[in-house]
């Protein structure tokens, strides 16, 4: 079995496998010493596309304060930084694990909180807050509701920028298509303008497809808050 298949394996044949016991924290809790690693092997280009829209949507701003939602391993913050982003980074994630991973990083983020993002436990951060509150990965089935985004938004200032991603293949087309509906609404009440949507790669190989080889892709949304 090659290195790809092997990582792509446990990724989704145990973390992302709903029949594996356990909830998905304690499993992540598990699999974060793993899982740099085994998306390193599976291409996981996703953190370093979404640091670089974020880079150019805050191109010649400083002294800014972002929010990292599902920080993970710290793979976005660490982009952002390799990218001379001048910010200071706050993270938060439901599991213990990966944040152990993310502080080892050494001055990437300022903080880190481990906190799961839900309707009945919102983001532990007060209104108009942040410059820019983004997330990347996250915001799929099993890990943070599409109407999460809404507290997101609650916790950036005015004129602020709120990225969000989502797997954008046909597995996940219900998933991507609620959270489009929603983000629809959100601009259609003038709560944000969109202004930039991409379509980043997830991972390099997908082995739901006939040929392996061919990208999972995402989708990135990018808005301003008014």
């Amino acid at each position: 079995m090659s290195q790809v298949k092997e990582s792509w394996d446990n990724l989704y044949g145990y973390l992302l496998n709903k029949d594996q016991p356990g909830t998905i924290i304690d499993k992540y809790d598990r699999y974060a010493v793993h899982y740099d690693k085994d998306l390193g092997n599976l291409g996981y280009g996703l953190p370093a596309e979404v640091a670089g829209i974020v880079a150019n949507n805050v191109k010649g701003m400083s002294d800014l304060k972002f929010l990292d939602v599902g920080v993970g391993t710290g793979l976005l913050g660490a982009n952002l930084k390799k990218l001379g982003v001048d910010c200071v980074i706050d993270g938060i994630d439901g599991s213990q694990g990966m944040l152990d991973v993310a502080a080892k990083l050494g001055g990437v983020y300022a903080t880190l909180k481990r906190h799961m993002l839900t309707i009945d436990n919102p983001l532990p951060f007060p209104d108009v807050y942040y410059d820019v509150s983004m997330s990347s990965g996250c915001f799929s089935p099993q890990h943070i509701e599409s109407k999460m985004v809404e507290d997101m938004i609650r916790v950036v200032k005015k004129g602020g920028l709120v990225i969000v991603t989502s797997r954008d293949d046909v597995e996940f087309a219900a998933y991507r298509d609620e959270m489009e509906g929603r983000l629809k609404k959100l601009v259609e009440g003038n709560v944000v303008k969109m202004i930039e949507t991409a379509k980043p790669d997830f991972f390099a190989f997908n082995y739901n497809r006939d040929d392996p080889s061919t990208p999972s892709s995402g989708k990135c949304w990018v808005m301003k808050k008014l």
